[in-house]
């Protein structure tokens, strides 16, 4: 945990964003444009499970990536400490993929959006982690947010704008309001994106929810409601289900260390 812990959660809660630069960026984001390499040179068809749940070595990409290398690096220190400035000391691991993704998951940069709609947990509480593996400002790109959005009742503020370097790191609130603009100037990934929510929220598996079903008609190549979950941070305190998802034989095991 940072030295500010105080003032970083008062930023946190008060704009939503906090931009952090860790210790470990450089072997990060080697280790991120090694990886978008694979799905530039490696893979001669990529699919849409080639841009999701990267960090899963059960899913359908750990096969052509270092699906271990990904988890490593989103249950590292450096990141979970970052998240718990966020979310407080219990934290759990559910989502990656990259961005730009052709597939899904990159909004019209005409338009606001929020990420709480991939947030299947009770209370509906989490974050988005954004390390960028470019420096977005030479490439016009920039991530864009509507000020206290986030915030139940508090009407949006200002349009605010970060344009991270190579190795910074983005966290926000799953339910600020934000876009990319310019996101249409690149095809390759710019940035990994991963998501985590606090362990004492419930993450709920009943398919027959409407937020799983919208899940599936948005992101039909993910199943959120059988998504693995990895308790990264602290201790569970909402009983949560860490057995669904996992199958009895995974992807490779990684030498990357952080």
């Amino acid at each position: 945990m940072t030295s500010g812990f105080a003032a970083d959660r008062a930023c946190f809660e008060r704009s939503g964003v906090l931009r952090l630069t860790l210790p470990t960026s450089r072997a990060l984001v080697a280790f991120l444009r090694a990886q978008r390499s694979v799905l530039a040179e490696g893979i001669a068809r990529p699919r849409p499970w080639h841009y999701t749940e990267l960090h899963n070595p059960w899913g359908q990409c750990a096969a052509s990536y270092d699906s271990w290398g990904f988890l490593d690096l989103c249950s590292s220190e450096a990141l979970t400490d970052a998240v718990a400035i966020a979310l407080g000391p219990d934290v759990i691991l559910y989502d990656s993929q990259w961005l730009p993704d052709p597939w899904h998951g990159t909004s019209d940069p005409r338009h606001w959006i929020s990420d709480v709609h991939r947030l299947p947990v009770e209370p509906q509480l989490g974050v988005t982690v954004l390390l960028s593996i470019e420096h977005w400002g030479e490439r016009g790109i920039r991530f864009e947010y509507l000020q206290g959005s986030h915030i139940e009742g508090e009407a949006a503020g200002d349009v605010l704008a970060i344009a991270p370097a190579a190795g910074e790191l983005l966290v926000f609130d799953a339910r600020l309001r934000h876009r990319v603009a310019g996101i249409e100037r690149t095809g390759a990934p710019i940035a990994y994106i991963a998501r985590y929510f606090p362990a004492t929220s419930r993450y709920v598996r009943r398919v027959e929810l409407p937020i799983h079903q919208q899940l599936t008609e948005l992101y039909p190549f993910i199943n959120y409601a059988k998504m693995p979950l990895w308790l990264v941070r602290g201790v569970d305190r909402a009983a949560n289900d860490f057995v669904t998802g996992f199958n009895p034989r995974a992807g490779r095991w990684t030498s990357a260390a952080w």
